[in-house]
């Protein structure tokens, strides 16, 4: 019995294709969306210049005089082209020869194998290419979060962009014995830095599980009580031990600001390996020595020409958004373009490519600090 996989695949809506492409997932399975959230834009770059106001208390003006000026405006630019992200794949042959022994049984049994073949066709599409999308989106944002700029080189292309993270807001590289793992940590000091820069109103710190469990195993210098973890979120809480001026002894400070809670991030990508053909190796999303801090924003009294009202932002940690530009594959369309189908010249070949411009944008470089540690050492 022969199959006819192209007439399957061609009665397949393929808008259902385009919306598998595009649909949303849950902020939880990235970090980075919950920080820089996929906006589709109607533009293809990023170009222009934003004008925000300012308010300004309201003056004291005598009788018969000229109001009181007020509004502080300030205007920044930021112009990046997005980069052409691209994906194509083939079904195996070795998941081929499955499909084809599920395609006769249920061909015995007097059943219908189109659904099936479709089925496998859109799940492929999903884990394979929209997958791959959004890994990629996931490590260009992390690279700007962790680095302040982009210049990823790929293919002979590359993709440039300089957030303006003001530079006081990166701190000292700590190396050697200052590392957190190390005999003379500066954690503390680091965090106490942060803390300052963001006018004390930290809301998350984001670090690796790998310079978190050098953190940890560095108690004593590092002066940790651990105090909870939260499976789920990935957060772990401390409370620094101080000298109780007591022969040596220590105690839990009671100082606010000596309790932090760090959220580890430990999800992870698959690159080809260039030394290995053939094989793949993975790529964490967040640098495993980066040490991340946001702050809260700090005048809600924001007026953008344009955009009306300003709405809150959906996550307090949100610092901007991930500009996911229109493609020419998909019309002009806003959004992710993929295709699924059978080549012309593999009647049994699946194949199947995806297309997205994209690029991060980072609104509010002066509510990152971006502090690092040597790990593993």
């Amino acid at each position: 019995m022969e199959f006819d996989l192209r007439q399957a695949i061609e009665s397949l809506d393929q808008e259902e294709v385009f919306n598998i492409a595009n649909q949303a997932r849950p902020a939880s399975d990235y970090l980075g969306n919950t920080i820089l959230p996929n906006r589709n834009m109607e533009t293809y770059d990023v170009e222009g210049g934003n004008m925000t106001i300012r308010t300004t208390m309201a003056g004291l003006s005598g009788m018969d005089s000229r109001y009181t000026e007020g509004g502080a405006a300030e205007s920044s630019d930021f112009t990046g082209k997005t980069g052409k992200l691209t994906i194509h794949a083939e079904l195996s042959e070795k998941m081929l020869r499955e499909l084809q022994a599920k395609l006769l049984r249920l061909t015995a049994r007097r059943m219908d194998n189109t659904q099936l073949v479709q089925e496998t066709g859109l799940n492929f599409v999903n884990k394979i290419i929209v997958q791959a999308l959004l890994d990629r989106e996931e490590w260009l944002k992390w690279q700007g979060i962790t680095t302040g700029q982009l210049n990823w080189q790929f293919n002979g292309k590359v993709l440039k962009a300089d957030y303006g993270i003001p530079a006081g807001n990166f701190l000292p590289a700590r190396t050697g014995n200052f590392r957190y793992g190390g005999s003379s940590s500066m954690l503390w000091n680091d965090i106490w830095l942060m803390q300052e820069k963001l006018q004390w109103q930290v809301l998350a710190y984001l670090i690796h599980p790998t310079l978190l469990r050098d953190i940890m195993a560095n108690p004593t210098v590092n002066q940790l009580e651990f105090i909870s973890q939260n499976l789920v979120t990935g957060q772990f809480t401390f409370r620094r031990r101080i000298a109780d001026g007591t022969g040596g002894s220590t105690r839990l400070s009671t100082d606010p600001r000596d309790t932090i809670t760090l959220t580890a991030y430990n999800k992870e990508a698959e690159i080809f390996d260039l030394v290995t053909p053939g094989k793949t190796k993975k790529v964490p999303f967040l640098t495993p020595g980066a040490f991340i801090a946001i702050g809260a924003q700090t005048n809600n009294s924001v007026f953008r020409v344009g955009d009306g009202s300003t709405e809150p932002p959906a996550s307090p940690i949100e610092l901007g958004y991930g500009h996911v530009a229109p493609t020419t594959e998909g019309g002009g369309n806003p959004g992710r373009w993929t295709r699924l189908r059978v080549h012309p010249d593999k009647p049994w070949g699946m194949e199947s490519d995806g297309v997205e411009n994209f690029i991060p944008v980072i609104e509010a470089p002066d509510r990152l600090v971006i502090g690092s540690s040597q790990v593993g050492a």
